[in-house]
């Protein structure tokens, strides 16, 4: 069985379930969508299976992610699962990406909703080692169900929100993602910028050029935040609203596992 797991990730999230994942299904190879461009065929025989997991942005799927499912070809698949991590409510995230796939001649075969610590910077502080714990560990129980469906490929309806309102309102707050592109304009830099070029190299989708040893933004922001919360310095700020707050990476994730460059 050939088995590939795409993921996005800006914070390491998803990148580490995706990792666990592949653990607990004895091994997939593992890549970030924005090196993958088109599926990889070889002569393996048996089942091809592939794993989409990402986070969920404003109750839908991120920019990043809706512009791979238009481009890549999963049509080699056979089996297609995806594992949507949410800080608080995960929207319709899941029936966002069977619609995207639907269009290209597939579906999910299955999909799963995982909370995982919610981490916009821009509103709030990471949570308190304490409570990334819990949530923690409350994934973790939930992994080796996941990995059995999988490793057993079960057609499974995709996990709801339990929370009405959150399924009632998802279209009209991930409207508001739509603009994301040119939010960079808030970013602004503080004088402890080295220049080391972090930024550039966490950036998915080629949005930051370090010019004179200061990152410049150009306008195609997918609003990851990759470049706040992960920058050695904590040098980048969105506004006033970043500068006290407390930054977050996934603690089984290290900062040149989410260099994509």
């Amino acid at each position: 069985m050939v088995h590939h797991i795409y993921y996005y990730s800006a914070t390491g999230n998803s990148l580490s379930l995706a990792k666990k994942i592949s653990e607990k299904i004895g091994g997939a190879k593992i890549m970030h969508i924005a090196h993958a461009t088109k599926s990889e065929i070889d002569e393996t025989k048996g089942k091809r299976v592939a794993g989409i997991v990402f986070p969920v942005y404003y109750c839908g799927l991120p920019l990043g992610l809706v512009k791979f499912t238009e481009t890549f070809d999963f049509s080699s698949y056979d089996y297609i699962y995806a594992v949507a991590n949410f800080g608080l409510l995960p929207g319709l995230a899941l029936e966002q990406l069977n619609e995207c796939l639907l269009k290209r001649g597939k579906n999910l075969n299955a999909g799963f909703l995982i909370q995982m610590p919610d981490n916009y910077i821009i509103s709030y502080s990471a949570y308190p080692k304490l409570l990334q714990s819990y949530i923690f560990n409350k994934a973790n129980r939930k992994l080796p169900h996941i990995a059995d469906a999988i490793m057993e490929q079960k057609n499974l309806p995709l996990e709801k929100s339990f929370v009405r309102f959150d399924r009632i309102n998802s279209a009209k707050l991930y409207k508001k993602s739509l603009d994301f592109n040119q939010n960079d304009v808030n970013f602004t830099i503080d004088d402890t910028c080295i220049g080391c070029g972090v930024c550039k190299k966490v950036c998915h989708f080629e949005n930051i050029d370090i010019v004179n040893n200061k990152p410049e933004f150009k306008h195609h922001c997918e609003h990851c935040l990759a470049c706040i919360q992960l920058c050695p310095q904590k040098a980048i700020q969105y506004g006033n609203k970043t500068r006290k707050r407390k930054h977050y990476i996934n603690p089984d994730v290290s900062l040149k596992e989410l260099m994509i460059k």
